[in-house]
């Protein structure tokens, strides 16, 4: 049963996983600025904790886009070279204030995600603020930021080490010599904690605690704002790649009208609906090289592409209730004839929901432009899930496409 209300917590926590993979896999810095930017609070925002530590889990949600996770851009003259970059702040926080539901935070949130790259002396950006012009959350922000991405950037340093290199740079200019003294305090009253940052095994225990000492902002309820939000998951995907704007919600909508065709439960067709806006969630992990590329990819890239159901699995795990949409998202490449990823699954062996989803997947693909095909009439379209039934797609469900989409359609 799918649930009604679906917590900020779950949300969140949903989108720092999915905007947290690169192509070697989780990166978790969102999850180590959140968790170290909330233990920075305690002293300097004790009344914000719980905005403090949504916005770290947040703070990089605008880089969907850029070539690379934000981590790989170790200056800030690289972060400023890249239009995406630089406007990642103003763009994350657009898509904080755009959550829907009654989350009386959001807003500060929001504001924190879009100071936290602005510097002390005011070399920062997007908006050049300096000194006591900067929200104190978003300068809590900047320090946890910018701790995590130094131990990403000199990982033969210890952490001493590491709080050292800071030292030397940043107070007076990219911190607060204050706000910077308060993280070397920190460090030494619970070097245990910030060790633990880096045992990966670790990490899910820390944050998990971390959010249950912290109020709830709140939950969304509803079938509308539940669809709301999961339509919040589609279009950071698609935004990644132009071209694909709109795409997953044309597949949940392809999806849902095959689905009812077919006959199934009301509850089923609805596990179809969400499930088209989180298909291709796995995919945000993916560079814009692999995925644009134009000529056919290499055995590496390939790899890089066969990871992305696994990845939307987990990341459809995280959200509380919606577990069971978890083998749609992971099955939907597998091949009717066995030779799809990520399994090799085949037949009936494939979860209904995800053949179904493969199929408004395939024809959304087909009657759009993207890098490697030019676009395709709906009836070519057709033509092709066609020629690939038995094959690729289950010829019942291809059989039920013909007949839903090619009367209605002009010919090709």
């Amino acid at each position: 049963m799918i649930p009604v209300t679906l917590t900020f917590a779950e949300l969140a926590s949903a989108l720092a996983i999915m905007m947290d993979y690169d192509e070697h896999g989780k990166v978790l810095h969102a999850w180590r600025v959140a968790l170290v930017a909330e233990v920075l609070a305690r002293d300097l925002l004790p009344n914000h904790r719980a905005e403090v530590f949504y916005a770290g889990l947040l703070h990089d949600v605008g880089g969907v886009g850029a070539a690379n996770h934000i981590i790989h851009y170790p200056t800030i003259a690289a972060q400023m070279a890249d239009p995406i970059i630089r406007h990642h702040p103003i763009r994350g926080a657009q898509i904080v204030r755009s959550i829907p539901g009654p989350f009386p935070g959001l807003h500060l949130i929001a504001d924190m995600i879009l100071d936290h790259h602005e510097w002390w002396d005011g070399s920062g950006y997007p908006n050049q603020k300096k000194g006591e012009e900067i929200l104190v959350g978003g300068h809590i922000l900047r320090l946890a930021d910018d701790f995590d991405a130094r131990h990403h950037y000199y990982p033969s340093l210890k952490l001493p080490a590491v709080l050292e290199h800071a030292k030397r740079s940043g107070p007076g200019h990219e911190f607060s010599p204050e706000m910077f003294a308060v993280l070397m305090r920190s460090f030494a009253e619970q070097r245990d904690f910030y060790e633990e940052l880096f045992a990966a095994d670790r990490l899910p225990d820390l944050l998990q605690r971390a959010s249950a000492s912290l109020p709830e902002p709140g939950s969304l309820s509803g079938p509308d704002l539940l669809e709301r939000a999961l339509n919040l998951f589609a279009e950071l995907v698609d935004a990644k790649h132009p071209y694909l704007v709109g795409h997953s919600r044309r597949v949940s909508e392809f999806a849902t009208q095959l689905a009812r065709a077919l006959g199934l439960p009301e509850e089923e067709v609805t596990k179809i609906k969400l499930s088209g806006f989180l298909h291709d969630v796995g995919k945000v992990g993916v560079p814009r090289r692999i995925i644009d590329k134009a000529g056919p990819l290499d055995a590496a890239e390939w790899a890089v592409i066969k990871q992305h159901p696994l990845r939307g699995e987990e990341i459809v795990k995280s959200l509380h209730g919606f577990q069971e949409l978890s083998p749609i998202v992971k099955h939907e490449h597998e091949h009717y004839d066995g030779g799809g990823y990520p399994i090799g699954l085949r037949g009936e062996e494939i979860p209904l929901l995800a053949r179904v989803i493969a199929v408004a997947d395939a024809f959304d693909a087909l009657t759009s432009l993207r890098p490697y095909h030019a676009v395709r009439t709906a009836q070519a379209a057709l033509q092709v899930l066609r020629e690939e039934s038995g094959r690729t797609f289950d010829p019942a469900i291809v059989s039920v496409a013909q007949d839903l989409f090619g009367p209605a359609l002009p010919p090709g």
